[in-house]
C-alpha cells in the first residue's frame, strides 16, 4: 500500500501544474493582448498631424511616443531639457485599419509644462504623438510570448508527471 502514495501524489501534482499553467498562461496572454491593443487603440483614436507640422502635448510626467505613416520622418521636441530617443536601434511598426505606422521615437515629459513636437517629412503623410509608454508595448508583447512558451512548458511538465504516475 505504501507504493500507491507516491504515484498518487505525482498524479495530483501533475494535474495541479497543468491547471496552474493553463490559468496562468491564459491570464498572461489576455493581459499582454490588452496592453498591445491599448497601443493600437491610442493610435487609431489619436489626432494625426500632416507633415511637416507641429503638435503640442501637455507634460504629464509620463512617456510619449511618436508614430508616423512615412518612414523618413525627423522630429524634435521643444519644451525644456528633454531627450528625444529615436528608433534607429529598435524598429517597431504596426498596421491599423489598413494604414501602416512606424515608430519615430519617444520622450519623457515632466509635469507642469507643454512640449512641442515638430516633425518634418513627406508632405501629405501624417504623424501622431500618443501618451503611451514604449515599455508598455514591449511588456505586452513579452507577456504574450511568455504566456505561450511558459504556459505550454509548464503544461508539458505537468503532463509528464501525469503520464509517469
Amino acid at each position: 500500500m505504501a507504493g500507491d502514495t507516491k504515484p498518487k501524489k505525482m498524479l495530483i501534482g501533475g494535474i495541479v501544474i497543468m491547471v496552474i499553467a493553463t490559468i496562468g498562461g491564459i491570464a498572461a496572454f489576455a493581459v499582454g493582448l490588452s496592453k498591445t491593443a491599448g497601443v493600437v487603440d491610442k493610435l487609431t483614436n489619436s489626432s494625426s498631424v500632416e507633415l511637416p507640422g507641429s503638435e503640442t502635448v501637455p507634460g504629464t510626467g509620463s512617456q510619449f511616443t511618436v508614430w508616423a505613416t512615412a518612414s523618413n520622418v525627423n522630429c524634435t521636441v521643444n519644451g525644456g531639457d528633454v531627450a528625444f530617443n529615436t528608433s534607429a536601434s529598435t524598429s517597431q511598426s504596426t498596421d491599423v485599419n489598413g494604414e501602416s505606422f512606424d515608430l519615430v521615437g519617444w520622450f519623457d515629459t515632466s509635469s507642469g509644462r507643454d512640449f512641442a513636437v515638430d516633425c518634418d517629412g513627406t508632405p501629405g503623410e501624417t504623424f501622431s504623438v500618443i501618451e503611451v509608454s514604449f515599455s508598455a508595448l514591449a511588456t505586452g508583447i513579452g507577456l504574450i510570448v511568455g504566456s505561450i512558451f511558459g504556459g505550454f512548458g509548464l503544461f508539458f511538465i505537468g503532463l509528464v508527471f501525469v503520464i509517469i504516475a
